[in-house]
């Protein structure tokens, strides 16, 4: 047998072991971009919801802050007291603590 008698077969085995690596890559990589467009879409969903999600908390907040506000104001009102211009903190609200009588 002579050395090109003895190459030609490991020559095709090459080949196509080759050909069978091109394939399994392409199929590779489309699995890896169905996956890529399939986490996107997720993303994309997610972010959507994430962003109603937070629009709406902002509202809500919105109109808590507006509610406080008002029953705030009703409440100086009703003790007879005009609002404060800075910002009134819970503790203003609660009644003061009794004072100790010292006798002398």
């Amino acid at each position: 047998m002579s050395s090109q008698e003895n190459v030609m077969p490991h020559k095709d085995e090459l080949l196509s072991r080759v050909q069978d690596l091109n394939q399994e890559l392409q199929d590779w990589r489309q699995r890896l971009n169905e996956q890529v467009k399939s986490y996107q879409t997720e993303i994309g969903s997610t972010r959507s919801k994430v962003t109603t999600d937070i629009d709406s908390l902002r509202k809500e907040f919105l109109d808590l802050r507006t509610s406080l506000r008002q029953q705030m104001d009703q409440t100086w009102a009703a003790l007879g007291k005009t609002v404060p211009k800075q910002n009134v903190q819970v503790s203003d609200l609660e009644p003061a603590a009794p004072q100790a009588h010292v006798t002398a």
